[in-house]
């Protein structure tokens, strides 16, 4: 897919890659892009990215809808998992994210989940975010 075929924003930043490649470039993503544009988008981002974090949030599609109040009706949770499985087959360094807010066996449970899509999983801190 050319690069004319990204926004705007997207194109800025892939001119400046390729200036200065170098440049190490990470994407802070809620996984939803798929949704968001009805096509899948995961080759597409990987290939300017060197770095994927998807934030999981929460490690059931019930608790992920009640904490993202999303608009997809029970299906971004399972797209989010899905975009994130097509990011590991195309990106080297994929991982899914999580805040020390919840319950250690959310925690845990989401550790679970993030290695059924084969990314690393990393636990945020809520205090160093402030």
């Amino acid at each position: 897919m050319a690069t004319a075929s990204l926004p705007m924003r997207w194109t800025t930043c892939c001119k400046r890659r390729i200036i200065c490649a170098k440049i190490h470039l990470r994407l802070n993503t809620n996984g939803l892009s798929d949704l968001i544009n009805g096509k899948p988008t995961a080759e597409l981002l990987c290939r300017h990215f060197d770095s994927i974090s998807v934030s999981l949030n929460e490690p059931t599609a019930e608790k992920y809808d009640k904490i993202t109040r999303n608009c997809y009706g029970g299906k971004a949770f399972d797209a989010m998992l899905q975009f994130t499985r097509e990011c590991v087959a195309h990106c080297p360094d994929v991982r899914m994210t999580v805040v020390d807010v919840i319950s250690p066996e959310d925690i845990e449970k989401s550790r679970q989940v993030c290695e059924s899509t084969g990314a690393k999983f990393r636990v945020r801190s809520f205090a160093a975010g402030r």
